[in-house]
């Protein structure tokens, strides 16, 4: 799997907790889970944002510089 499906099914993950987050009323017995759900979209945006950075970095060097600190 490459990096950019991985951040095509996180970004379609991303929407389903803003869903859920939205679509959660907001009754003091909910609170508990508004805090789980949010605690996962802050995880999520994390390992996107990590993932966006990878994408970035292996796009601007090439492949053969990527490895050459591998060789030595």
């Amino acid at each position: 799997m490459t990096k950019e499906k991985i951040l095509e099914m996180l970004i379609e993950i991303e929407g389903d907790l803003d869903d859920a987050f939205y679509s959660l009323p907001e009754y003091d017995s909910n609170l508990d889970s508004q805090g789980s759900i949010d605690g996962a979209r802050c995880t999520l945006y994390h390992l996107k944002d990590e993932i966006e950075k990878s994408i970035l970095i292996d796009n601007q060097l090439d492949p053969m510089e990527r490895f050459a600190d591998e060789s030595a």
